[in-house]
């Protein structure tokens, strides 16, 4: 506290000092023109004040001083904390927006396999409907004469052509 103060009065601490001084003569001064001659006892009174208010200025302005350097020291220190803070806060949200990315990307896998599952389900089923008819029409193709079957190649239809062909 006491190096603070010090501290504080920066350049005007040579200067108190050497208004104490002052003070001390000044009063030296007073006791002992006092009893010979009131008007130099007078001027050492008002030269004893003067120092004095002269002091006391000096050292509300170190107090002031002291009290700015205490108050740019919490404001620096609240600026620090409010930097962390608001990192932290974007760390949260960045950490947040992956955790969610993550989440979407997951959902959208499942998906995409629900997705892939029901198609070969659907290409499966269409596979099975056309073997199914493929055994049908095969029957009802192996019933027709090969005249039948070669008038089916010059048909506009491509699955009839195919059949003539294979069964040809």
């Amino acid at each position: 506290m006491k190096n603070e103060f010090w501290n504080a009065l920066g350049g005007y601490k040579y200067l108190i000092i050497f208004l104490i001084c002052v003070c001390i003569g000044g009063i030296y001064g007073l006791i002992s023109s006092f009893e010979n001659n009131v008007w130099l006892a007078i001027f050492f009174i008002i030269f004893i004040i003067i120092s004095v208010v002269v002091i006391v200025i000096v050292l509300k302005l170190a107090n002031d001083r002291k009290e700015m350097i205490k108050r740019q020291e919490l404001d620096r220190v609240i600026a620090e904390e409010k930097a962390k803070k608001e990192q932290a806060e974007a760390e949260e949200r960045t950490r947040r927006k992956q955790a969610e990315a993550e989440e979407k990307a997951k959902r959208d896998k499942v998906e995409a396999e629900k997705r892939t599952r029901r198609e070969q389900s659907e290409a499966d089923a269409k596979t099975r409907k056309g073997q199914e008819e493929w055994g049908r029409t095969s029957e009802t193709w192996m019933k027709k004469d090969v005249g039948t079957l070669i008038e089916e190649l010059g048909s506009s239809n491509p699955t009839h052509r195919s059949h003539a062909a294979f069964l040809l």
